[in-house]
C-alpha cells in the first residue's frame, strides 16, 4: 500500500472524513490518496491559511476532528495563524504538510541555513504552537508516529 494511502486510510479509520488543503507538488501524493478514497472528502482551498482556518471552523461546528495539509517550505509557514488559532482555543485538528525528498536534504553541509526554500525548518517553527510536531524522515516510523 502507498504510505499517503495509508495515512487517508488510517485517518478515516480514527473518524476523519474532512480534509482541508492548498495543492503542492510536496503534497501531492497525498491529496491523491484523499481523492481516492471513497469514504473522505477533500475541500481545495484558496491559500493554505484559508485551508487551516477553514478546518478549524468545521472542527468547532461538528466537535470533530479535522485535517489540514499544504506543501513544504512557503506553504507549510502559511499554516502557521490556523496552527497558532486551533492550538489557543484547543481546536482538534492534524496540520500535515509535504517536504522535500530525503535524497534532497543536503544535510552534510555543517551550517548551511537551508538548501533551498522549500526546506523551511516548519517543525521548529511550529513547535511552540502544537501539541506535538515531527518530521518523518524514515516511512516505517508512519505507524508509530500516527499512533
Amino acid at each position: 500500500m502507498k504510505l499517503s494511502d495509508y495515512i487517508v486510510e488510517w485517518l478515516y479509520k480514527k473518524g476523519i472524513k474532512d480534509f482541508y488543503g492548498y495543492q503542492g507538488t510536496m503534497i501531492a501524493h497525498f491529496v491523491d490518496s484523499i481523492g481516492k478514497n471513497p469514504n473522505v472528502k477533500n475541500y481545495s482551498c484558496y491559500n493554505e491559511q484559508a485551508a487551516a482556518f477553514a478546518a478549524c471552523g468545521h472542527a468547532l461546528a461538528s466537535e470533530k476532528c479535522s485535517v489540514a495539509y499544504a506543501t513544504s517550505g512557503p506553504g507549510a509557514i502559511n499554516l502557521l495563524s490556523g496552527i497558532a488559532n486551533a492550538f489557543y482555543d484547543s481546536i482538534p485538528i492534524i496540520f500535515i504538510t509535504g517536504q522535500i525528498n530525503r535524497n534532497e536534504y543536503r544535510r552534510d553541509i555543517p551550517n548551511l541555513r537551508q538548501n533551498a526554500f522549500q526546506e523551511t525548518k516548519i517543525v521548529e517553527m511550529s513547535k511552540c504552537i502544537t501539541k506535538y510536531a515531527v518530521q518523518i524522515l524514515d516511512p516505517s516510523k508512519i505507524k508509530y508516529e500516527l499512533e
